[in-house]
């Protein structure tokens, strides 16, 4: 099991938190020009996540994600896995647009429950990146979820962080070990502990 860092107060995301790296890479020709990693943490108060990519050439539209096209980092999570199936998938790309999935109903569902979200992006001396920062918070959770829902020690969820483009320069990656190239799939889900 995976351990997914639990801490007491909300904070801008730590440096010395645990870095997830995207390596798990399906036989995709262009992967080895992109390095992407993720940063996650819970509060008290919700799940908090980083994501970035290192890209030597991205495509994102303007004003729509273009899932088929687009140069994309996504999360899979089911916050919930005793009580449900049902996961939320998120979808970004480097212009700050995003979809939010419910997978039980296999369509989009109500972007607010993706809250204080920033797209950046910047070089340094490894190159040009990007990347996202949000929070999932737990009354969100507890609509979606339909519970009470809270966060401590030990409690056990599912999940899993992807890299992909079907466009220009396809490629499809995955934090944890993934079994087809599908964001939606419920097999590629990790089972994350949270611990402090």
């Amino acid at each position: 099991m995976v351990k997914f860092q639990l801490l007491k107060r909300e904070e801008s995301i730590p440096d010395l938190l645990p870095v997830f790296k995207v390596k798990n890479y399906l036989d995709f020709p262009n992967r080895k020009n992109i390095l992407s990693h993720a940063r996650m943490y819970a509060t008290a108060g919700g799940y908090h996540f980083n994501l970035i990519s290192f890209e030597n050439k991205m495509q994102s539209s303007e004003n729509v994600l273009d899932i088929g096209s687009d140069s994309c980092m996504a999360i899979n999570f089911n916050f919930s896995p005793p009580n449900s199936h049902r996961s939320i998938v998120s979808v970004f790309n480097s212009t700050g647009n995003f979809l939010v999935f419910d997978t039980s109903k296999s369509n989009i569902t109500n972007d607010s429950i993706i809250s204080k979200l920033k797209i950046f992006d910047s070089r340094d001396e490894q190159g040009w990146y990007w990347g996202v920062s949000f929070t999932i918070d737990c009354e969100s959770l507890s609509t979606f979820y339909n519970e009470n829902h809270s966060i401590y020690k030990d409690k056990n969820i599912l999940g899993n962080v992807y890299k992909f483009s079907m466009g220009r320069s396809p490629h499809f990656g995955a934090v944890f070990e993934v079994k087809k190239p599908d964001i939606f799939f419920p097999s590629n889900l990790e089972s994350l502990a949270l611990e402090d």
